[in-house]
């Protein structure tokens, strides 16, 4: 009897052993299945299907579901811009990549696909998560437009983690052109870059709305761009708390700031680099308004182009340690946050970026910025970069050419060395 317990046991566990399928899907439809579709309907959870190089189109390679099962969908190449899914979608015929909203979690992958083309006249123009919390990396989502939400919408109870995505150049007539996360949603989302995303309304790049929690670290948002506030960020209505820790702004072109924390909501921004931001009212860093609460620890607001650096209105509260706002156009230490000045750590020096012309903004040796440097012997290394050059020159403000993704990925690679 013990013998054929083991052996049963043995059997039982060669069963949840047994190794994942591939299910391999060609653009022209001439794989183990004719589309993406067919073959995640194939799919036992644990397999993988996997998209060979090229531009998926048509039905069943958009619209694509789930079907809350634990598979994995990837690029056979593991290179995004090759393995691309072009959804086609236009006003009178929408659609998207995927609808993740049956059950998913997160042993439900997608993986280096790009999602292009998608449009939604209401809301996720790319893709929709819902009530799922599935792992979303190293995709691409590329001029896709919604209504609200022109790459990815998150919603309902989902908690996705969103890892290395690039969102590019997706529009949204309401707002978060890259991206909406509502509330109670929970995403993270790290080393993603959010670039070139436009917002008809608010939230060129990212909107964060009605008591949504999601965490960002080390995201990148560039040049960006909104008709109302937040070009890069907004954080509105009763969000608490939402958490920036070592994010850059860089370029972001809008009126009411870069980001803006707003109705009622509660913003934390810890060690990120505000630089080369543009705005026509206010702030073009980092705006507050509306009795939203604001905490911000070893941030740098550099070199805006218009605008202050930071500024919190009247009806708003913001509380600043260890922050070095300098060079910006229409002022550093402004308004309700003048008397901030000198106190806690915060100071008004050049940061001594390495090369700010170029996008690089990593620390010369003898910043005011480094770690336990005077005039800040008591505060960490303020800003999202690190030192990383030891020469003393002060940089001109900044202009030309941006990093890439490439170079900036490097940069994050080499911060965490």
């Amino acid at each position: 009897m013990r013998l054929l317990i083991l052996a049963g046991g043995l059997a039982v566990a060669g069963i949840h052993a047994a190794p994942a399928e591939i299910h391999l899907v060609l653009p022209d439809g001439s794989g183990d299945y004719p589309t993406i579709q067919a073959a995640i309907d194939a799919a036992a959870e644990g397999d993988v299907v996997e998209l060979a190089d090229g531009t998926f189109v048509g039905e069943g390679n958009r619209d694509l579901y789930l079907w809350g099962k634990a598979i994995t969908v990837r690029s056979q190449s593991g290179n995004p811009e090759a393995c691309v899914i072009d959804c086609e979608g236009e006003a009178l015929e929408p659609h998207r990549g995927f609808n993740l909203t049956e059950g998913e979690s997160e042993a439900t992958v997608l993986e280096k696909i790009t999602i292009r083309g998608g449009y939604d006249v209401s809301e996720g123009g790319g893709m929709t998560i819902r009530y799922t919390s599935p792992t979303i990396r190293g995709c691409i989502l590329t001029g896709n437009h919604g209504g609200n939400a022109g790459g990815m919408l998150i919603g309902g109870t989902a908690a996705p983690e969103i890892q290395e995505c690039r969102f590019e150049m997706n529009t949204a007539g309401f707002g978060g052109g890259g991206l909406v996360t509502e509330g109670p949603s929970s995403p993270t989302l790290a080393d993603c870059v959010f670039e070139a995303n436009h917002s008809d309304n608010e939230g060129g790049a990212l909107c964060v709305y009605d008591s949504a929690t999601p965490i960002l670290t080390r995201c990148f948002f560039h040049a960006n761009t909104a008709d109302r506030q937040g070009s890069g960020l907004v954080v509105d209505h009763y969000c608490n708390p939402v958490t920036c820790d070592q994010c850059t702004f860089v370029g972001n072109i809008g009126p009411g700031g870069s980001a803006s924390v707003c109705g009622h909501a509660y913003g934390v921004f810890t060690s990120c680099t505000f630089e080369g931001n543009q705005s026509s009212i206010d702030a073009a860093g980092l705006f507050c308004s509306c009795q939203a609460t604001t905490s911000v620890s070893r941030c740098i607001f550099a070199f805006s182009l218009e605008g202050s650096g930071i500024y919190c209105s009247e009806d708003a509260e913001m509380t600043l340690s260890c922050c070095d706002s300098y060079g910006n156009a229409g002022g550093d230490w402004v308004g309700a946050i003048a008397d901030q000045l000198g106190v806690n750590g915060n100071i008004c020096a050049d940061p001594l970026f390495c090369d700010a012309s170029q996008g690089d903004l990593t620390l010369h040796i003898d910043s005011p910025c480094a770690p336990f440097s005077p005039p800040n012997e008591a505060c960490d290394l303020i800003g999202a970069w690190p030192v990383a050059c030891p020469a003393a020159t002060v940089d001109e403000p900044p202009a030309g050419r941006r990093l890439g993704w490439g170079e900036v990925k490097a940069l994050f690679r080499g911060s965490e060395n």
